[in-house]
């Protein structure tokens, strides 16, 4: 049972530091603006959004599952790095994955930044995770760079 990777590299006009700040600690508020389609609450369970805080996604009804939950197991707001772990909620079942560890990393250039996520799938004992059912999140990003583009003050 070997972990399945899969990476997505980014470039995007928007400054990374303003990435960063809306796809990691301020996830659970923007994701609520730029897809309520798929949301219905993000809320935080334990912490004070920081390293080790937990927060829990509920999906909108129309969404295949109902929830995940997740911690925040690093955020390097310097060197716009992030990870965190999903480690409860129906959605993981449908990849058949115990775990997925998300790592996302922006760095400035002269035009905007360039980043990357990785998801790393970690297979239930005795299961493959179903590589034809993975990806990333490319139109979470896409989603987000154009609320940050249409709003330039926000986490300027």
């Amino acid at each position: 049972m070997s972990v399945y990777s899969v990476r997505q590299d980014y470039t995007s006009k928007v400054k990374a530091h303003r990435l960063f700040t809306a796809l990691v600690p301020e996830r659970h508020v923007v994701l609520l603006k730029v897809l309520p389609q798929n949301f219905k609450s993000i809320e935080i369970v334990q912490g004070d959004g920081g390293v080790g805080t937990i927060k829990r996604t509920n999906f909108s009804d129309d969404f295949p599952y109902r929830y995940m939950v997740y911690r925040i197991d690093e955020m390097d707001k310097e060197n716009l790095y992030g990870k965190c772990t999903y480690f409860e909620g129906d959605g993981l079942d449908k990849y058949g994955a115990e775990t997925m560890v998300y790592e996302i990393k922006f760095e400035e250039t002269n035009q905007g930044s360039r980043g990357y996520e990785i998801i790393h799938y970690h297979p239930k004992p005795g299961c493959e995770v179903k590589k034809d059912q993975v990806g990333v999140a490319i139109n979470l990003f896409n989603k987000v760079e154009e609320y940050l583009l249409a709003n330039p003050d926000i986490y300027a």
